[in-house]
C-alpha cells in the first residue's frame, strides 16, 4: 500500500512554506501548488522535520499550530492525480463530447460507470481539446479561468454543476499520469 498520510515525527509548533491554497468542500484547506512545505518546530526555532507538500493534499493543522509527535499532518489520495477548481462557480464544459472525447467506461474492480476522457478528435476544421471553464455564478457569461483536461482523465464533475473552490473536477490515474 502507498503512503498517503504525514504524521508528525516529533512534537513541537507548524511553520508552512511556499503555501497556496484554499478552503476545500470539508473545510480544511487543500493544497493548490507544488513547492509547499511543512515544519516542525521546537521552542527555539529550530527545525526537527521537514515535509515536502503534494499538490491537492489536505492540510489537518494551521500555521503556528502546536503538534505531538503522530498527529496527523496531511493526506492525499496516492493513486490519482488531482485536477482542482482554484475558484469556485459553474462547471461549464468545452468540446467534452459523448462518443467523441467522453465515453463511459465500467470499472472491472468496482463495476460502477465512469465517464473518461479520450483522445482528441478533429472537429470540422479544428481538433476538439476538452476542457472545463468555471463560470461566475453571479455573472455566467463571464469565464473566470479555463482547464485543459488531458486524454484518460476521469470526469468528477459534470456539465452545469456548481462546485466550490478546491473541488475536484477530475481525477487521473497513477499509471496514465
Amino acid at each position: 500500500a502507498e503512503q498517503s498520510r504525514v504524521t508528525s515525527k516529533t512534537a513541537g509548533s507548524v511553520k508552512i512554506l511556499n503555501l497556496r491554497a484554499v478552503d476545500g468542500p470539508e473545510g480544511h484547506p487543500v493544497v493548490l501548488n507544488r513547492d509547499a512545505e511543512l515544519l516542525v518546530q521546537d521552542a527555539q526555532g529550530r527545525t526537527r522535520s521537514r515535509y515536502n507538500i503534494p499538490y491537492a493534499s489536505v492540510l489537518h493543522v494551521a500555521e503556528g499550530s502546536a503538534v505531538e509527535k503522530d498527529r496527523l499532518l496531511f493526506e492525499w489520495d496516492p493513486y490519482t492525480s488531482t485536477i482542482l477548481a482554484e475558484r469556485g462557480g459553474i462547471m461549464r464544459f468545452e468540446d467534452i463530447i459523448e462518443g467523441t472525447t467522453l465515453r463511459e467506461e465500467i470499472d472491472e474492480t468496482t463495476g460502477l460507470s465512469q465517464r473518461v476522457i479520450v483522445e482528441p478528435r478533429e472537429r470540422g476544421d479544428r481538433i476538439a481539446l476538452p476542457k472545463i471553464k468555471i463560470l461566475n455564478p453571479r455573472n455566467p457569461t463571464e469565464v473566470i479561468t479555463a482547464i485543459s483536461i488531458p486524454t484518460g482523465a476521469h470526469l468528477v464533475v459534470r456539465d452545469g454543476d456548481q462546485a466550490a473552490a478546491g473541488s475536484v473536477l477530475a481525477k487521473i490515474p497513477r499509471e496514465i499520469a
